[in-house]
């Protein structure tokens, strides 16, 4: 549980057990995420190292609660969005080069079929750990396949 009066406190994780974090690593998303928006506080977990996928987005609130992410953008060269003024303006994004964008995966016992949602992305301001989820315009799918039929054989 946290202890206000600390910058470190531990978790409870779905995945890792009780680990150390700083409330400065706290992703904050006002609206919460899709069907869970009572659940405001998460922590990005990088087993592999900075930057290196896949990630496990874990709510701080809620042991249970966790998401393994990827990023659309390292993946998907074609993965370009637009974010409208209103998710702008709730991120404090002035500048889209400070927008992270985050994709929940679907991972199947037969992780070649593990899929992506590229149609409603986390997207993060990387400065000020402020989350949305949002859904996009552009016609992106809600599961695409991670790998391709040509990497499966």
């Amino acid at each position: 549980m946290e202890n206000k009066d600390k910058k470190n406190f531990t978790v409870n994780t779905r995945d890792f057990g009780e680990i150390q974090v700083k409330e400065t690593d706290i992703i904050t998303f006002p609206n919460g995420l899709f069907a869970f928006e009572d659940m405001k506080r998460f922590i990005l977990i990088t087993p592999k190292g900075e930057d290196e996928f896949p990630m496990w987005l874990q709510s701080v609130e809620s042991s249970e609660l966790c998401f393994i992410v990827f990023d659309p953008q390292k993946i998907f060269d074609t993965f370009q969005p637009r974010l409208d003024r209103n998710t702008l303006s709730l991120l404090k994004i002035d500048d889209i080069s400070k927008a992270r964008f985050l994709s929940i995966a679907v991972i199947y016992d037969d992780y070649m079929k593990t899929t992506v949602n590229l149609k409603s992305p986390i997207v993060i301001n990387a400065e000020k750990l402020i989350g949305a989820q949002i859904i996009l315009d552009e016609s992106y799918p809600f599961k695409h396949p991670l790998f391709s039929e040509v990497e499966g054989k």
